[in-house]
């Protein structure tokens, strides 16, 4: 028997159980409950930031020491400006989003929200403090029959004002798909263990993907820096840049490799002048990189 299909077997074996496991751990006994409307908005918990911290801490320490007279109307006014201008939405510098079950699908519109599809069970807890948007599902139940037929579709969308420049994207999801469409980030990181992996019209000053099963796909985005580590599935990526002197790394363990259109076998490597970096590891599945010459 060759290395080439001692190779496909563990890796076969590799995905089976992965697959299982995920499952397992995932997907709990299913019971029918109230099903949110398509859309349905989740409610931002703004958290208090620490400045408001700090100002409340002040404050009761005042309240507790000091004996001077009450401020004026004109104090009291200014104070409680103050104090409605912090409780204000900061700027949206980060998202972070720890997702067990759901196609979560990040995107730019006209205003921040966050709208959930699916039971009440699995609706995520949405805050945000200090410029941090932070959205987090746990699913507690342990057995589930993902062949059942009163299955719902789980959807989480993230809206991101237009304009946005994120300092950060990080998204974990264990199963379900991840989109990303129209968005402006300087650090990225995505991290699936069963689902694609998609990007659509995004800018990056770095973006890393990691996928154990399921297929990654980047179409016409731009980046200075990407890092995909996949287990098992296809790696697609299509930029309007010019790559041709970038440092380009691209390998699969069993698959085949292809650049603009041309056969490279399983690896492919080019030297360039390090503006631009791309490095694809592949263990089972084909990796496509298409760029404009």
């Amino acid at each position: 028997m060759n290395k080439n299909k001692i190779m496909a077997i563990l890796i076969a074996v590799t995905a089976a159980c992965m697959i299982i496991g995920s499952l397992h751990h995932m997907l709990g006994a299913f019971r029918i409950h109230t099903h949110a409307e398509a859309g349905a908005p989740v409610e931002i918990v703004e958290e208090q930031t620490d400045e408001n911290e700090a100002e409340t801490d002040k404050a009761s320490v005042k309240e507790e020491t000091d004996t001077a007279e009450k401020p004026s109307e004109k104090e009291t006014d200014a104070v409680e400006e103050k104090e409605a201008s912090t409780n204000k939405t900061t700027d949206l510098k980060k998202v972070h989003a720890d997702i067990d079950i759901a196609d979560l699908t990040i995107q730019e519109g006209e205003e921040l929200h966050v709208d959930f599809q699916g039971e009440q069970d699995f609706e995520p807890e949405v805050t945000q403090k200090n410029g941090v948007l932070t959205i987090t599902q746990r699913v507690e139940s342990r057995w589930f029959n993902i062949f059942k037929n009163n299955k719902k579709n789980i959807k989480i969308t993230v809206t991101i004002p237009e304009g946005t420049e994120l300092e950060e994207l990080k998204t974990e999801l264990d199963l379900g798909d991840t989109r990303l469409e129209n968005l402006k980030i300087s650090h990225c990181s995505v991290s699936t263990n069963l689902g694609d992996a998609k990007c659509e019209d995004c800018s990056f000053a770095d973006i890393r993907i990691v996928s154990a099963m399921g297929d990654v796909h980047m179409n016409d985005c731009v980046f200075e820096e990407l890092e995909v580590q996949q287990d098992l599935g296809d790696v697609d990526i299509s930029t309007p840049q010019d790559l041709s002197h970038a440092d380009l790394v691209l390998e699969t363990d069993l698959g085949d490799v292809s650049v603009n259109g041309q056969d490279q076998k399983s690896k492919y490597s080019q030297s360039g002048d390090g503006e631009i970096r791309v490095v694809v590891e592949n263990d089972m599945g084909d990796i496509d990189l298409d760029y404009a010459a």
